[in-house]
């Protein structure tokens, strides 16, 4: 028997199941997946899947720094002057292909729809992230001679044409070159970026960390917005109000020490002594006082519930096991008329995955006890009338196995997000990422390097706070750039500081910049 039970036992615990903790936005079908259940305060995240973010910026409760998605907008500088009347040289004809090339590719991306998205009134369109991944797939392979062929003039310029590039610079006649070379810089980084962010196994979500805790009812508003305007159906709300494992009502069987007596007077010889105070019986008969029952009874009882914060384990984010305080009513099934059937419990419960309740305690009742001044087999006097049990109340030890039957949920709140009771987690801590810096060439235009940080909360300011950067380079928002005019190793290791808008701040390590 009780292999049997283990085994039932076992069986309903291997199939509880575990509970996901995170709020997961589907952005193309504008539909959410809420967490069931949240029984304690948990780090989560809010995710937006499958958002457009080749094209478009997202804000998720929060006011982030727009992305500047329309790069091939800085294709369009301007219009070139007549070369002058002397001789073209070879970096001069292949900066003019290659801006060729980038006013084709420009005109090309404009032109796709699922790359460049139309104005509707006051409103852009929304595109989706399929159309903008298939319509650039198509974009690439349609011009991928120009995009082969800008890149390769965009190498050979950068390896062969500094001097030059130097002496167009100082010259007004030939400055327009160095426009229309920085312009296919340009070209060529956003290529590459597109490239990167379209490649297979590419995510494309937006992620928000967040706590969230039981009986909270959740406003999530994600907008949409291309170039700071918001797009057709670009926003959206939604509801999220899980349930609450932190109070919960269970039912099942209470197993008590409380005795279950009953009392009955039942025929017995007549007992006498001899001469040697042995008994002997005599003829006759008498009553006696005889009792039926148990020393264990067993009761149905109804629990409230009660989740002790901090005491839940297990590896599941649902948390496995739990301490629970619980107590409730509990009714006699049988036997003992004459008590009342209603007592109470309570005690401490070891609950398995918030389902199965084993708990110990004190069960508080009344049972019948010995009528007054009586005993088992005493000798009822003759004509002495209905044997009437003494009433007691008193606690006695019992354990109780239940199971949950409902949860008891805070009646949901209309709102949002902005008067729900949301508590931000502590961002993460600031840190420098970028280790290294390119080399740069002189009279080349330095690869625009971005700084990069990651933790706290955006957007960063950034800062030189040791060293100093070779003429013609500059640190502007978090970007260094410009074009270097001579030489230069830095006798100094520059370090960076980035500071967040909490005004957390971190420093990075030593950085050496060369420049040849």
């Amino acid at each position: 028997m009780k292999t049997r039970v283990t085994c039932i036992l076992v069986a309903i615990l291997l199939s509880a199941p575990a509970f996901s903790q995170r709020i997961l936005i589907d952005w193309p079908s504008r539909s959410m997946d809420c967490p069931s259940e949240i029984n304690s305060t948990v780090q989560s995240e809010v995710v937006v899947r499958d958002v457009n973010d080749l094209l478009y910026q997202y804000e998720v409760d929060f006011t982030a720094k727009a992305r500047q998605n329309d790069d091939f907008r800085q294709l369009f500088g301007p219009d070139t002057e007549s070369l002058a009347s002397e001789p073209i040289s070879k970096c001069q004809e292949n900066v003019s292909a290659a801006f060729l090339h980038a006013k084709q590719l420009s005109d090309a991306f404009q032109a796709t729809r699922g790359l460049y998205p139309r104005k509707e009134g006051d409103l852009y369109e929304s595109v989706s992230l399929g159309e903008t991944l298939a319509d650039w797939r198509r974009f690439a392979s349609d011009n991928s001679a120009a995009i082969t062929q800008i890149k390769s003039l965009h190498d050979d310029i950068q390896l062969n044409c500094g001097e030059e590039l130097l002496k167009w610079a100082a010259d007004p006649k030939s400055r327009h070159l160095v426009t229309e070379w920085q312009q296919v810089q340009v070209q060529v980084d956003v290529l590459k970026r597109w490239e990167l962010r379209t490649a297979e196994g590419a995510v494309h979500n937006v992620v928000l960390s967040r706590q969230l805790g039981p009986d909270v009812d959740y406003t999530v508003k994600v907008t949409e917005r291309y170039k700071g305007v918001e797009t057709v159906n670009g926003r959206k709300e939604f509801e999220c109000r899980p349930a609450s494992n932190v109070l919960t009502l269970s039912a099942g069987t209470l197993f008590s020490s409380m005795p279950v007596m009953e009392f009955r007077a039942v025929k017995a010889p007549n007992i006498s002594t001899n001469d040697d105070g042995q008994p002997i019986e005599v003829d006759g008969t008498r009553d006696i006082l005889a009792v039926d029952g148990s020393s264990m009874s067993v009761h149905a009882i109804g629990m409230l519930n009660y989740r002790l914060p901090g005491l839940a384990f297990g590896k599941g984010r649902g948390k496995d096991y739990g301490v629970t305080i619980s107590s409730g009513p509990v009714f006699r099934l049988s036997g003992d008329t004459e008590a009342s059937s209603i007592g109470y419990f309570a005690g401490v419960s070891v609950g398995l995955w918030n389902r199965l309740f084993i708990t110990p305690g004190v069960h508080i009742g009344q049972f019948s006890d010995f009528p007054a001044n009586f005993y088992e087999g005493r000798t009822i006097p003759d004509q002495f009338g209905a044997l009437t049990p003494t009433k007691r109340w008193t606690g006695r030890f019992a354990i109780a196995l239940s199971y949950r039957t409902n949860k008891l949920d805070r009646p949901g709140v209309e709102g949002t997000a902005n008067n729900l009771p949301i508590s931000d987690t502590q961002p993460a801590e600031l840190k420098v990422v970028t280790k290294t810096l390119p080399e740069g060439s002189v009279g080349q235009i330095y690869t625009k390097t971005l700084l990069e940080a990651s933790g706290g909360a955006g957007p960063y300011e950034w800062e030189q706070t040791e060293g100093s950067l070779p003429d013609g380079l500059e640190l502007k928002d978090g970007e260094i750039g410009g074009t270097p005019t001579q030489a230069f190793v830095s006798p100094v290791p520059l370090r960076f500081q980035v500071k967040d808008k909490n005004g957390q701040t971190a420093v990075s390590e030593a950085l050496t910049l060369v420049i040849k």
